[in-house]
């Protein structure tokens, strides 16, 4: 096996290796062990790309915390342990890939207690150049990767298993689990966003041109989505039909009272989502616009009991000014159907974007875990989160406020 570690005084990787290893990164962070984690694909591209560049300057916690994370010049890894965490996960992660591919010949290798890759090359079965005995030694390896993989099937078939226990649910999965049991299907509704087009369809948009006049635009209701509240609800989709909940998708209008009330239901936006803003506007958080006397306009998340600290965006039309978005996750019961309402919703689309990777990645989730007091799984609660934004993407969220209460 040859370990190729890489960093700016050791730039063993040539171009075609660099691009061997760039492909098979590619494999492993579509691969069903890195798909649900928007975190440890980060995670691990970041410090891949890093390597490669030679920046072993880029791979300390702190830089890593920064430019993967988010945080900002506050950011103190001694208590806050987002990249420890993260870099144990994507080792379990990683074992568990070649676990699944026992014969790739090129691993990608985290140490404990290192943030710098190694790259590790097996040497190829067959060579002409090797003497006679090498012919053995390729034909034992075979053999010993054929007992590997059936072990691997072994084990896959004993944990699926009748009788045999499950793994413990994590925090994620106790959050959700009121929606998981609920017999009936899940309602996921979205806002719809207003859009406007010219009366007539003779403006040629593919040459420069003034715009129409407002009076030949015209409104259209109901047909249109926000991309982010899309992509959040195919997240959903996904990590609800992995456990086998059928869905009832929504849109604008399209949800009435009495699909709340029948339903476990998440509602997805705020500002573009009329019941998200009606049937949160009682919480301790909560969303607000304001019209400012400059034309502008304010959209904040406000906490009600603390009316000193509002999380506030200004000029956020037609284009986002701000490096950083907040959104809130709420999730309540029922009083009269018992059913679950999961609020998720930001205040631009990238706030949205970060709240469905909190609730469906169980490593952005587990901040909030650290932070919930007890017994929170069967009560009332709410989360505001903060992202930066970074190249018109969202960040892992940061947890900014928890605040949980009974049940009535």
């Amino acid at each position: 096996m040859i370990s190729l570690p890489t960093s700016s005084s050791h730039p063993l990787l040539d171009r075609d290796q660099a691009q061997e290893v760039r492909r098979h990164l590619a494999q492993i962070v579509a691969s069903k062990e890195f798909r649900t984690t928007r975190r440890g694909r980060q995670f691990l591209e970041y410090i891949v790309e890093r390597a490669l560049e030679g920046r072993e300057d880029l791979l300390k916690e702190r830089a890593i915390g920064a430019e993967v994370f988010g945080r900002d010049d506050t950011y103190d890894p001694s208590a806050d342990s987002i990249v420890r965490v993260s870099a144990n996960d994507v080792r379990k992660r990683l074992a568990a890939f070649y676990q699944s591919f026992p014969a790739s010949p090129l691993s990608i290798i985290l140490p404990p207690g290192s943030y710098m890759p190694e790259f590790r090359w097996d040497p190829p079965t067959k060579d002409p150049s090797l003497p006679p005995s090498s012919k053995n030694w390729s034909r034992s390896r075979i053999w010993f990767s054929l007992a590997a993989a059936l072990l691997v099937l072994l084990a896959l078939a004993m944990k699926s298993a009748p009788g045999d226990p499950s793994p413990p649910p994590t925090a994620l999965d106790r959050f959700w689990l009121g929606v998981i049991k609920d017999p009936q299907p899940v309602l996921i509704g979205l806002g719809h966003s207003v859009a406007y087009q010219p009366r007539t369809r003779n403006w040629n948009r593919s040459q420069p041109a003034p715009p129409p006049p407002t009076s030949e635009m015209v409104r259209l209701d109901d047909r249109y989505v926000s991309a982010a509240d899309a992509m959040v609800a195919a997240r959903l989709s996904e990590m609800f039909a992995r456990r086998h909940r059928p869905l009832s998708v929504r849109i604008g209008n399209g949800i009435s009272f009495g699909d709340l009330r029948g339903h476990p239901s998440v509602l997805i936006g705020a500002f573009n989502n009329q019941w998200t803003l009606e049937m949160s506007r009682d919480f301790r958080f909560s969303f607000l616009a304001e019209s400012l006397p400059s034309g502008q306009e304010r959209l904040s998340v406000v906490d009600r009991e603390n009316s000193a600290r509002p999380w506030s965006l200004t000029r956020v039309w037609p284009s986002a000014a701000s490096n950083v978005d907040y959104a809130i996750v709420t999730r309540v019961f029922d009083p009269h159907s018992g059913k679950v309402m999961v609020f998720v919703a930001g205040i631009l689309q990238y706030g949205t974007e970060a709240a469905g990777s909190f609730l469906t990645d169980p490593s952005a989730f587990a901040e909030f875990e650290r932070r919930a007091p007890v017994n929170w799984e069967t009560r009332n609660l709410q989360v505001v989160l903060q992202t930066n934004i970074i190249r018109q993407a969202a960040a892992i969220p940061r947890v900014l406020a928890v605040h949980v209460w009974d049940r009535q």
